[in-house]
């Protein structure tokens, strides 16, 4: 079956955008970014903002995001998975961030979306940065380490 991917959370003032694979199942059945309960993303970018961001509705998060000049989208749009594993991808279909005009930087949220990003239309100028991804599954870090790299590209 085919899974089709969020929309981008984007504006004209966007600068930085992060991307992750694609959404796991909870974020798909929620439509919403990192809703999955044991991905640090919302707690790490907090922390890096300076807002309790986990503590907001999801709706605030983003607002708050856009404010910071920061996007949410995926390198790859739909695709065909069974789970949540980024192992588990087939077929997919790569987002294209030509039309993101003001972007400076794309950082990617795991290693999968880094590998992915040269399938994408990115404009030249635009640099690629790989970060430690957000998901649970990559327990190899410790959340100081991972907030230091994050905060070294977001801001």
């Amino acid at each position: 079956m085919i899974k089709n991917g969020l929309k981008p959370v984007y504006d004209s003032n966007t600068e930085i955008l992060i991307v992750g694979s694609f959404p796991g199942e909870e974020s798909l059945r929620r439509q919403e970014y990192y809703a999955y309960s044991r991905n640090i993303f919302w707690k790490l970018i907090g922390q890096i903002l300076n807002i309790k961001l986990v503590t907001l509705p999801y709706e605030e998060r983003l607002k708050i995001l856009l404010k910071n000049k920061i996007g949410l989208w995926d390198t790859i749009i739909s695709c065909e998975r069974d789970g949540s594993l980024d192992n588990a991808i087939r077929n997919p279909v790569y987002a294209d961030f030509s039309n993101f005009s003001n972007l400076k930087k794309i950082c990617c949220n795991g290693n999968r979306s880094f590998e992915s990003v040269r399938f994408c239309s990115v404009p030249e100028r635009m640099a690629a940065i790989s970060l430690p991804s957000t998901s649970p599954a990559n327990a190899g870090m410790t959340m100081d380490e991972k907030i230091r790299l994050w905060r070294d590209a977001v801001k």
